[in-house]
């Protein structure tokens, strides 16, 4: 298995190639998504699907767990939240 790193620093070289290339904007999402940064691989994926609509569906797919998994994070905030609150006492 390709680390992370490695993975990374082949998107940048193919990047500084060809800023516009699609596979390797995808593996650079892929490695945002490995690393957490989910923020920017979400940016990464909806330019791609922008830029390259007529793409198979990867990185809809892509895109889709990480709002799914941002969704899960604030749900689980929100769940924190309501339990450090103090309940009503009656």
């Amino acid at each position: 298995m390709v680390s992370t790193s490695r993975r990374w620093r082949r998107s940048t070289r193919w990047l500084a190639r060809d800023a516009r290339n699609p596979q390797a904007r995808f593996l650079k999402g892929v490695v945002q998504t490995d690393q957490e940064e989910l923020d920017d691989a979400a940016v990464t994926f909806i330019a791609l699907t922008e830029d390259f609509p007529e793409l198979p569906e990867p990185q809809h797919k892509n895109l889709a767990v990480i709002w799914r998994s941002k969704a899960a994070t604030t749900r689980q905030d929100r769940a924190g939240d309501r339990a450090e609150r103090p309940s009503p006492t009656t």
